[in-house]
């Protein structure tokens, strides 16, 4: 028996001498109203997890204990695996991929170990098919810069967009082609800033399929 109980039946056993044994005098009935005021002052006191009534005796006097509830709002992890990332240990990189869609994402870190293939440090690999074109998006997280990429058929072409800069540069193509006029077929467009868009196609889906930024995603835990 705990305390709390302990106390509460002495103050139904201190209600119900009284009942027995007459209090018509006011000194009587002062002295049980003392009484029971300081026991429920004590147990106002006292932490109870759930809620009791008791009624005592022929004077009705009902005691309700305070309720102490705590409740933790517990929210769910979010990692690259909860998102859909497959990590290999091998090529130490997580990798999510929408074949249906032909998307794919691929996160390396340095803590994660070395690459078998050193032709590219990037840290965000991002691939998608756009009007028949292979679109490369590459995030260089110590460079603050993405490289793109676009080729069909062995026509390729490619430009650095650098990020506290603002600026694009490092322009590559395979054709006579300039890689404005590449990239411009690729996304089907004449707006003179077509260079922005392999970057905000990038950017955006990681905002649509995993609900936060790239800084956000990069920084997650696998697990």
């Amino acid at each position: 028996m705990n305390k709390y109980m302990k106390t509460l039946l002495l103050l139904i056993v201190i209600i119900v001498a009284f009942s027995l044994f007459g209090c018509s005098n006011n000194k009587k009935e002062d002295e049980l109203e003392k009484t029971v005021a300081d026991l429920q002052r004590k147990l106002s006191g006292m932490e109870y997890t759930g809620t009791d009534s008791v009624e005592a005796g022929s004077i009705g006097i009902v005691t309700t204990l305070p309720v102490t509830t705590t409740t933790e709002a517990i929210a769910p992890k979010v990692s690259l695996s909860t998102l859909g990332f497959s990590y290999s240990e091998k090529d130490a990189l997580c990798i999510y991929e929408d074949k249906e869609e032909g998307i794919q994402v691929a996160i390396c870190k340095p803590q994660w170990g070395v690459r078998p293939t050193t032709d590219n440090n990037w840290n965000i690999e991002y691939l998608n098919e756009v009007n028949g074109y292979l679109l490369a998006v590459w995030y260089y997280a110590n460079e603050q810069k993405y490289t793109v990429q676009a080729d069909k058929d062995g026509s390729m072409a490619r430009y650095d967009y650098f990020i506290k800069t603002g600026e694009y540069g490092s322009e590559w193509t395979s054709d006579s082609d300039t890689v404005k006029e590449h990239f411009s077929t690729v996304f089907d467009t004449k707006d003179d800033n077509v260079f922005a868009k392999a970057v905000a196609m990038f950017t955006q889906t990681l905002k649509d399929r995993f609900k936060m930024s790239m800084e956000e995603l990069y920084a997650l835990p696998i697990k």
